[in-house]
């Protein structure tokens, strides 16, 4: 009996945010341990007829299915980010009285989009907890196609000084949106010295 490599077809499309190769290119860097082939692909024409499952990873801001990876009939997998342009008000997350304006109908248009598209996605990754509720709140998918795999941090970026500094600090790492409230934890962190 041989062992089969499991063949995951990766779209990853030119455009795709840095911050979503990296995701990527971390999960896949354990792929050939675990017995999987990564095959990238990056458009309708370029999709790999010989993989057992696509991966699309690209679903931040509450993007739903691409109808052309529907349409392949190999099953897609999807990794869920997050729905912040959706879930929180217009003028919350764009911070300007045009996005506060066009944000109801950018959220009507995608969550149309999930009603249409949903039962053809097989699996769901979402990041977190919270992602995953979000997803079944907004989206309507069943909790049961959805699986939480948190983000994880390697241990190459612990780094053990032996002389730390002795006043107290935080470390934040994300963008500076105002949605991230950088600002009231920095109010918090002052309260607490």
């Amino acid at each position: 009996m041989t062992d089969r490599v499991l063949r995951v077809g990766i779209y990853r499309p030119a455009e795709l945010p840095q911050s979503f190769r990296v995701y990527a290119d971390n999960v896949e860097r354990y792929f050939p341990e675990l017995g999987i082939e990564a095959v990238h692909f990056d458009s309708k024409v370029a999709i790999p007829q010989t993989v057992d499952v696509l991966w699309d990873i690209r679903s931040g801001g509450g993007n739903p299915p691409l109808e052309f990876l529907l349409d392949s009939k190999i099953p897609l997998v999807m990794t869920v980010h997050g729905f912040a342009p959706i879930s929180l008000s217009g003028w919350e997350y764009f911070q300007t009285i045009k996005g506060a304006f066009l944000s109801k109908k950018y959220a009507r248009d995608k969550l149309k989009r999930w009603e249409e598209l949903k039962e053809g996605v097989a699996a769901m990754i979402a990041v977190s907890q919270f992602t995953k509720a979000e997803t079944v709140r907004l989206t309507g998918v069943s909790e049961h196609k959805i699986v939480v795999c948190h983000h994880g941090v390697s241990p190459e970026f612990v780094v053990q000084e032996p002389q730390m500094p002795k006043e107290n600090y935080f470390l934040h790492i994300s963008n500076n949106e105002p949605r991230k409230n950088v600002a009231r934890i920095v109010e918090a962190f002052q309260r607490l010295k």
